[in-house]
């Protein structure tokens, strides 16, 4: 199947792609990071952010311990590695081989002249599943992306889209649901909503308009 992209989605399926992977593997860490990044500081103190984010990071820690507990003794930063076969959930790998794919295509493309940095890095693919075929069209001003993929990607790219959204809007219980069905991580993971500082985003923020992107291209799949 084909899915096509425009320039404005593509950075909201990379990021999508990285968190997903990146909660599978136990870095929780970066649910503070993308909080940190839709902070609007007109409307917030710095103070009131980094107030609330001392206590998610308490009751993700506490959550993490319940998932993954050989991390019980490390920071949120802390993990297996993502090509850790053994402990990893293999779509923990899978998500990893497309951001690599998409972001090294688009960061070639948008500097033919090459860069430094993970994005200009060859994508090693180690998941389950073949490298996805990448083109763009357009200019580096304006263009397409087309991702050709099977139908078990599309699946991993749709929910990892979901639970970027779910984090955006803070709802970390639905988005860990997503993840675990434990009922102590999930009340948890309710608690730590409590400590909400961040607006919902509308529906043209990137999550949600990445969700609505495939939405209405998965009824013409082929």
């Amino acid at each position: 199947m084909k899915i096509v992209f425009t320039k404005d989605d593509v950075p909201a399926v990379i990021r999508a792609l990285d968190l997903y992977s990146r909660i599978f593997i136990g870095q929780y860490d970066h649910l503070n990071w993308d909080i940190r990044l839709n902070a609007d500081e007109k409307k917030i103190s710095w103070k009131e952010i980094e107030s609330a984010e001392i206590m998610r990071t308490f009751l993700f820690k506490e959550i993490r311990d319940i998932l993954i507990p050989d991390l019980a003794h490390f920071d949120l930063y802390a993990s297996h590695g993502i090509w850790n076969f053994e402990r990893n959930d293999p779509r923990a790998i899978d998500a990893y081989d497309l951001q690599q794919t998409i972001r090294f295509t688009d960061a070639w493309f948008r500097r033919p002249e090459g860069g430094i940095g993970v994005y200009f890095s060859k994508p090693w693919i180690r998941g389950r599943y073949p490298e996805v075929k990448v083109e763009i069209t357009g200019t580096r001003s304006d263009y397409q992306m087309m991702i050709e993929l099977l139908p078990e990607q599309f699946v991993i790219l749709k929910e990892a889209a979901e639970v970027f959204l779910h984090a955006q809007c803070q709802e970390f219980e639905r988005m860990f649901a997503m993840f675990t069905d434990d009922t102590n991580a999930l009340e948890l993971a309710r608690e730590a909503e409590q400590y909400n500082v961040v607006q919902k985003p509308d529906s043209e923020a990137p999550a949600a308009a990445l969700i609505k992107c495939l939405e209405n291209q998965e009824g013409g799949k082929k």
